[in-house]
């Protein structure tokens, strides 16, 4: 089949009146800026084109919901990446409810206004993309969307954090007692390093430390042509550190 004959098949199905099926299937390969492909069979389209095609088949007969599950998983990240834009896209330009079952969290963050993050089948947390990655309800949540590091402590009475002697401080999910076990989420863009704290300026929450780098494995081999001239395959491990001021903002 050609991708033109892919898009019409559902309009087929559905008994569509046969003279507006070929202006219906050009208006929905343009807009998946396919126009000029319709007479392409599917193997002479890329993966990123075969999956247009499948997403104006789906679109074509202008269902008032569309459900979708995974359906980019098959492609290459860039082409991924790409794609979701492209879907996003298309999405404001018809108007169409999509319900997406996804285990691609960026995915789920670019494409959608409303996220459901679930776990055994039980909903975490409902909430828009920036709720959701700036105040998430749970540790899975913040663990799932995004990187974080975790910092685990007492609640104080203001709603902050205590561990140790370090006070973070931060936004509290709901009602905290005062001396209660928390846990505080970080993100890697919250955190700030300098030489020294007063390079910093206004922090929330400010450490002084030591930074650590560690190279786990340098190795080198030798060719057999080089056998007599080099030494064998030698492993090393290398730290650098250096004192610095970090803060989260």
């Amino acid at each position: 089949m050609t991708a033109a004959e892919n898009v019409a098949f559902p309009l087929k199905m559905r008994r569509f009146d046969l003279s507006t099926i070929p202006g219906r299937v050009s208006r929905f390969l343009d807009l998946v800026k396919l126009g000029g492909y319709g007479d392409r069979r599917i193997h002479e389209l890329s993966g990123g084109q075969q999956q247009r095609v499948a997403i104006a088949r789906a679109l074509v007969f202008e269902p008032e919901l569309l459900l979708l599950d995974e359906p980019l998983a098959a492609l290459d990240v860039k082409l991924r990446e790409e794609m979701q834009l492209e879907f996003r896209r298309i999405q404001h330009e018809l108007g169409v409810t999509t319900i997406n079952v996804t285990h691609d969290q960026r995915e789920a963050l670019v494409v959608s206004d409303d996220v459901i993050v679930m776990d055994g089948g039980r909903i975490q947390q409902h909430a828009n993309p920036v709720e959701l990655y700036r105040a998430p309800k749970n540790p899975f949540v913040a663990g799932f969307l995004g990187l974080s590091s975790f910092v685990e402590g007492a609640a104080t009475a203001d709603g902050n954090l205590k561990a140790g002697d370090v006070l973070v401080r931060g936004v509290p999910v709901g009602d905290l007692a005062e001396g209660a076990h928390v846990v505080a989420a970080i993100r890697a863009e919250q955190i700030r390093l300098a030489a020294s704290s007063g390079e910093l300026g206004s922090c929330d929450t400010l450490l002084d430390g030591t930074v650590s780098i560690r190279f786990s494995r340098v190795s080198a081999r030798c060719t057999s042509s080089m056998r007599r001239r080099c030494p064998a395959q030698r492993s090393a491990s290398i730290t650098m550190t250096q004192t610095a001021s970090a803060c989260s903002v």
